[in-house]
């Protein structure tokens, strides 16, 4: 191997791990050239330097990565198209950002320096996005937004779909707001405030049901759980939040409450009832390896209502997406990991003592994570692959930023 490829690989890995954290809050291609790129560097640095001898470990949370994986390709292999299948399934790489993310995030330094580029991206995107309801101008994409129910345009960012900026700008809100009380410099500290405050705006106008539901709730259980030390601020900067939405989007409460009546009645067939029913019932008659990756929207033609042409590419929740594509062993798999992550966070989150930048990025990991989850219920954002290569991010960080928090004498396994 050529020895300055070799020594200079965990250099240009970091640099990768920038350009993404840089770049995820505006483009999906970048950051798959990134997250493409720190995956070359860091494997040819753990060759060069012997390290896989030691540096794997097969937790639960790796074990059932692994089984998922697994089963989706033995369900799409035992699917009616399973070529096709295996090819849907290469998304499935998108799992290689966690241990990538985890392996370089093991300095504090190169920890702050990624969580900064994100945070000014994220700040920088999210005024593009508030800017955008205002004109109703959408220049990635040259097209004039949809009008909102109430004033102004719903945005999307640089994105192609409003629920996908707002699923993803949910998710980065919380994860801000995890941060920011830990940040020990009052100029970092503002900027991730600022960026919790722009990116939950930026949510507030997309008008997405599910996301904004989501980052509510997660607000509220940062409030509950971490926010009395730095009540003052946090109660602020919602006040001025709901301020700013109450004068630019007097009638977003009425208009969420009167679609939600819709929804709850599932009469509607493009209600996500009725499409939950639908994925159900296709579950149900594939109990064990499901209908395989990429067949749910022909499913849906044979299940759905005769008098409607309405058919959609997954189940718009991400439980019964796996179980109806993957089968019921898949969906537990699904549910194996989620919960055995969200664990080890808790687990170590009790572990830290000192209020440091560490705690800060465990708390907005384990927040992130939730808000993540909890969109999936309405939006099947795993499905999504801006959406998700970020939540994979932030599990890689959390992985990463364990390892600096001393148990022992050892280093947590990742």
């Amino acid at each position: 191997m050529n020895g300055s490829l070799a020594s200079n690989s965990k250099k240009w890995a970091i640099y990768s791990l920038y350009g993404f954290f840089f770049s995820t809050t505006f483009s999906l291609f970048l950051e798959q050239i990134f997250l493409a790129l720190a995956l070359l560097f860091v494997i040819i640095n753990v060759i060069a330097e012997r390290k896989y001898e030691r540096g794997f470990h097969l937790d639960f949370f790796n074990l059932f990565i692994f089984l998922f994986v697994g089963w989706s390709i033995i369900s799409a292999i035992a699917g009616p198209t399973p070529r096709d299948s295996l090819w849907i399934l290469k998304e499935e790489w998108l799992f290689f950002m966690i241990p990538v993310v985890g392996y370089l995030t093991r300095d504090e330094k190169i920890v702050r320096t990624s969580l900064k580029l994100f945070a000014i991206t994220a700040v920088a995107i999210s005024l593009y996005a508030i800017w955008q309801h205002f004109s109703g101008m959408d220049l990635a994409h040259h097209t004039q937004l949809s009008p909102a129910p109430t004033t102004g345009y719903r945005v999307v960012g640089t994105f192609s779909h409003r629920l996908t900026f707002g699923n993803y700008y949910s998710i980065a809100s919380l994860l801000l707001l995890g941060i920011a009380p830990y940040a020990d410099k009052r100029f970092y500290k503002s900027l991730f405030y600022a960026g919790f405050f722009l990116t939950a705006l930026a949510n507030v106008f997309t008008y997405n049901r599910g996301s904004l539901i989501a980052m509510a709730i997660g607000i509220v259980i940062f409030l509950i759980w971490h926010g009395r030390r730095h009540i003052k601020l946090t109660l602020a900067l919602l006040v001025a939040l709901v301020a700013v939405i109450i004068i630019t989007a007097p009638d977003i409460t009425s208009r969420f409450l009167s679609t939600f009546e819709t929804e709850m009645e599932g009469k509607y067939a493009g209600s996500r009832l009725a499409i939950w029913r639908i994925g159900w019932k296709m579950a149900l008659d594939h109990p064990i390896f499901g209908v395989g990756q990429g067949n749910f929207k022909y499913e849906y033609a044979k299940y759905g209502d005769k008098d409607t042409d309405r058919i959609y590419g997954h189940a718009h929740n991400d439980l019964i997406n796996v179980a109806a594509y993957a089968g019921f062993p898949g969906m537990i798999f699904y549910l194996g990991f989620w919960i055995a992550i969200v664990a080890r966070m808790v687990k170590l989150l009790r572990s830290i003592k000192e209020n440091n930048l560490i705690r800060g990025v465990v708390i907005g990991a384990l927040l992130a994570s939730v808000v993540f989850f909890m969109t999936s219920i309405y939006e099947a954002t795993f499905a999504d692959e801006e959406i998700r290569l970020f939540l994979m991010a932030v599990w890689g960080l959390f992985l990463g930023t364990s390892w600096m928090v001393k148990r022992g004498g050892e280093p947590p396994n990742i």
